[in-house]
């Protein structure tokens, strides 16, 4: 086969087979041109054409504007349902929400915005459960009206105002315990060395001091003192022992000075009564019928039950 033969086969093969399709390619007939057949611009070749897939969106048939209609924020919706439902869950969140006042804004706005985050209208609305103190604290009541005073002021939620009430009371309450036991273990303490010092005068220099002390404190003194466990304090309970013994020496210890007997100084005066013929009750003690028998007997009882019970206690 000759070249001439394959060109001429080509542009058979390349033509469009029309009414000329076997024209003369030299001359450029009507079906032997290899350009008037097989363009790919035809009617059956653009795959653009009516044969070619759709690739417009929702977006192209309901959006006017090609800023809004190509921002990137609404690539991820395949339809127009999908864009309504979030705008709608949208509107659900924003509904729920509120902005934060600006600073120097008006107090009523700062109320309004506390009180949707959760702070009550009034100090005394916050709900709270008062803590169990041990025996013998007292709650600070008035401490509490204070602080959640304060605490509305600043917005405090009913969480945050419980919050902070519970870390306080539980400090509190945990270094009461610890102040506690260190008055115990001070006591115990001031106990040990004094009976070491004072030896067999230990009770009735005690019974001394606490009369002293009781003679002399105010009601208020008395309580700090039992309060704080000063009581305890060995400084204290020398001082008020000599000056019990000052006093006892100076003074005569009679049914009309009850307040200064100890154990030890009514078994004296029991003994007395019963030993000293001079003792005013002596001879009215053992004399039935004299006018001062029944004083005298009652007297004897009062101190027999002083130092008896002491003695037991003991």
């Amino acid at each position: 086969m000759t070249m001439a033969d394959l060109e001429r086969k080509f542009c058979f093969l390349e033509g469009d087979g029309g009414d000329g399709g076997g024209g003369d390619p030299g001359t450029g007939g009507d079906g032997g041109d290899p350009n008037a057949g097989g363009d790919p611009a035809g009617n059956g070749g653009d795959p653009a054409g009516d044969g070619g897939q759709d690739t417009k969106t929702w977006r192209d048939e309901l959006i006017t504007s090609e800023d809004l209609r190509n921002d990137p924020g609404l690539k991820d919706y395949k339809d127009i349902d999908g864009l309504v439902k979030s705008h709608v869950s949208l509107q659900k969140m924003m509904g729920n929400s509120f902005k934060r006042p600006e600073e120097g804004a008006d107090q009523s706005e700062w109320d309004t915005f506390y009180n949707k985050l959760g702070r009550p209208e009034k100090p005394e609305d916050y709900q709270y459960e008062r803590p169990t103190l041990p025996e013998g604290v007292s709650y600070d009541e008035a401490g509490e009206s204070e602080f959640l005073r304060l605490a509305h002021a600043e917005g405090f939620t009913q969480k945050q105002a419980a919050f902070a009430l519970n870390l306080y009371n539980e400090r509190l309450k945990n270094a009461w315990i610890d102040n506690a036991g260190n008055q115990q273990r001070a006591g115990i303490e001031a106990q040990t060395n004094l009976k070491k010092e004072w030896g067999g005068d230990y009770t009735k220099k005690m019974d001394m001091a606490q009369n002293a002390f009781k003679q002399f404190a105010t009601p208020e003194d008395i309580a700090y003192m039992e309060k704080t466990g000063k009581g305890n304090d060995p400084v204290l309970l020398r001082m008020f022992a000599t000056i019990g013994e000052r006093v006892m020496e100076s003074e005569d210890i009679t049914a009309n000075n009850d307040d200064w007997l100890t154990s030890t100084t009514a078994k004296k005066e029991a003994q007395e009564i019963r030993t000293n013929s001079e003792h005013p009750l002596n001879a009215a003690y053992f004399d039935k019928k004299h006018k001062d028998h029944g004083k005298a007997v009652e007297r004897m009882e009062q101190l027999t039950a002083m130092f008896t019970a002491e003695g037991e206690a003991a």
